[in-house]
């Protein structure tokens, strides 16, 4: 379950991004209908919670979040003035660092089984492959860069 609740952190992370987005450009209609479609995955629910239990549930709430954040996308992609666009290959490097602080804890959990020391870890690991991996665009980095106070520039600038 705690691969799978860092995994569907990203689609809630679209989630909000989206909701945003929606909100500032002042149409509700594509999150009411991508919400009314992620509820189809409750029929998932059903099943797999009665067979796999919290994990089924866990599997349930991935399934939803991802229809909601694939069918809202395309319909403000679609149906609005905007220019809607994602930086997918941020993304997919935000995955990778996950998937790797994964694997990390997967293997100071056989040395080390306490879960506060294996939570910071998670935590220490996932913002160290994040920073290597560079999901920024250009224009965010430039951004963040200018944001930083000089003093905390000297210690960390985004690459």
């Amino acid at each position: 379950p705690f691969v799978l609740l860092a995994v569907t952190l990203m689609p809630i992370s679209v989630h909000l991004i989206l909701n945003m987005y929606s909100l500032a450009k002042e149409v509700s209609w594509p999150m009411i209908f991508a919400t009314l479609l992620s509820t189809s995955s409750l029929l998932f629910g059903f099943y797999l919670g009665t067979e796999y239990g919290v994990l089924g549930i866990s599997v349930t709430f991935l399934i939803g979040e991802i229809i909601w954040s694939i069918s809202c996308y395309f319909l403000l992609r679609k149906y609005t003035s905007g220019n809607l666009s994602f930086h997918w290959i941020g993304l997919l490097k935000l995955i990778l660092a996950a998937v790797f602080a994964i694997m990390l804890c997967q293997l100071i959990s056989m040395i080390q089984d306490n879960w506060i020391f294996l939570s910071i870890s998670a935590g220490v690991a996932y913002l160290f492959f994040a920073w290597i991996l560079s999901p920024l665009t250009k224009q965010e980095t430039t951004w963040l860069n200018n944001l930083m106070p000089e003093k905390l520039k000297k210690l960390v600038s985004f690459k």
